[in-house]
């Protein structure tokens, strides 16, 4: 992992503003970065009454069926994503004909300057509020593995290290933590943000916080 964060950490500064009195790079929070590779998979049923579906973008479809107004334009930037040839997509989780939940994921671009071609991130993780607790995200990471593993691939999760909850989730899907790292934000630019490692930090040890049998 050394090795590979030490690569990431100068795609990182090749990929992101020159850092200098006049522009220093914006650094908000401290996350984790976990990491699974290729392996096997416990089934994990999703509850009763809800129903699945995978999202593939495109340019009919840049947005999952009857996705909530507010929710338009990140999927819209996914398939912006698709469309210049990147691997995207979601898994989305209905209730009464109604988007409750959704877990996306993306191959390597620019705000994941660390992972390799084959990688892939999980992330953009919502979840209605009144539907929390239900074991949907890790329902929903559980079926990226299992539709999207292939011999070479990494999957990667990275979170504020403060959000125990999800940080439980990826875990029960066989994540691991190999590292922490911070948010940068040229010029204070959201849209050109990166994760990036750091190797001098030490993965802390999350141990589990009792929660319900199905987290969010």
């Amino acid at each position: 992992m050394a090795s590979e964060v030490r690569r990431s950490n100068r795609e990182a500064e090749r990929g992101s503003a020159p850092a200098s009195d006049d522009n220093p790079p914006l650094i908000t929070g401290r996350y984790l970065f976990l990491r699974r590779s290729f392996g096997e998979l416990s089934d994990f049923a999703l509850a009763c009454g809800y129903a699945a579906s995978v999202w593939t973008p495109s340019v009919l479809r840049p947005w999952p069926a009857r996705c909530p107004l507010r929710r338009k334009l990140g999927f819209l930037f996914r398939a912006a994503l698709s469309i210049a040839g990147l691997e995207c997509g979601a898994i989305c989780i209905y209730w009464e004909r109604r988007i409750i939940h959704y877990s996306a994921f993306s191959s390597r671009y620019w705000r994941f300057p660390f992972m390799s071609g084959e990688d892939l991130q999980i992330g953009g993780t919502w979840t209605d509020p009144e539907h929390r607790g239900k074991g949907l995200a890790q329902f929903a990471i559980r079926q990226i593995l299992k539709l999207k593993r292939k011999p070479g691939r990494n999957f990667w999760y990275c979170v504020e290290e403060h959000n125990s909850p999800s940080v439980q989730v990826a875990r029960r899907t066989g994540f691991e933590i190999v590292a922490q790292g911070v948010w940068r934000k040229p010029l204070g630019l959201k849209l050109f943000g990166s994760y990036v490692p750091d190797i001098s930090a030490t993965p802390p040890d999350h141990e589990p916080a009792a929660t319900p049998a199905h987290p969010n």
